[in-house]
């Protein structure tokens, strides 16, 4: 009788014991599905407010591992080459933040521009952040037509070349240009006036004269009096070419 009862027990306990197995293994599972790790963005949107063409502006972008395991930042992108971002290096434990230091160049630009900063991180949950800037951007000395661009094509070494660029005061106070920086040796300016009244006009005269084969692409800026945009930049191309 005794034996009789053991082995009806068996069964009995076996399956109790199936169960607890079973439950100690779900929990294992979901422990560790839940063990990841998260980034979390404090501000996914930035504003960057008012600024004049030719500022570098900066702006420091919090992140943070809201996860249970490490966060590491695998790559930095972006959608311009005027915006610059510096990689973290080492990972995010959980909880940790960390502060990515973003800048951006307006030389070029006016008007309204908008940005992107692209994170990749081992986040499961998204491969991908977008971190979105918006900027909106004045000039005092306002280029006519609005290109800040020069581009003269092909030019002979040896001959000379000549462009004018025009120039409106919107500034609504007198501007006087003290000189031209960052001019290539190439390169030979005349400014007429120096000293422009409010939605007046002033040109320069560029004086190209290429002293070798190859492209040129100099960032020039026009040195202003204006405490608000005291750099006006515009860029000069061109490919310097054998001559017929």
């Amino acid at each position: 009788m005794t034996s009789h009862l053991h082995l009806g027990s068996q069964p009995h306990r076996m399956r109790h014991s199936g169960l607890a197995l079973l439950v100690t293994l779900s929990v294992c599972v979901s422990l560790g599905a839940h063990a990841q790790p998260k980034l979390d963005l404090r501000k996914p949107e930035i504003d960057l407010g008012t600024i004049y063409s030719g500022a570098l502006v900066r702006t420091p972008i919090t992140i943070s591992n809201a996860g249970t395991e490490p966060l590491t930042i695998t790559n930095v992108r972006t959608s311009c080459g005027c915006t610059t971002v510096k990689q973290p290096t080492e990972a995010l434990k959980p909880g940790e933040s960390a502060t990515i230091e973003v800048e951006f160049n307006s030389a070029g630009f006016r008007g309204r521009a908008v940005k992107y900063v692209y994170l990749q991180t081992n986040d499961p949950s998204a491969d991908y952040h977008t971190i979105t800037l918006r900027v909106d951007i004045k000039e005092e000395l306002v280029p006519v037509p609005p290109v800040s661009v020069i581009w003269l094509g092909n030019v002979p070494v040896g001959k000379a070349h000549s462009k004018t660029m025009t120039f409106a005061n919107a500034s609504g106070a007198k501007l006087s240009v003290k000189k031209l920086s960052g001019l290539p040796s190439s390169v030979k300016a005349t400014i007429r006036p120096k000293t422009v009244a409010p939605s007046d006009t002033l040109e320069i005269v560029l004086t190209i004269t290429p002293d070798r084969e190859g492209y040129v692409n100099a960032e020039v800026f026009v040195e202003t009096s204006s405490p608000n945009q005291p750099r006006v930049p515009f860029r000069i191309t061109y490919i310097g070419v054998k001559p017929e």
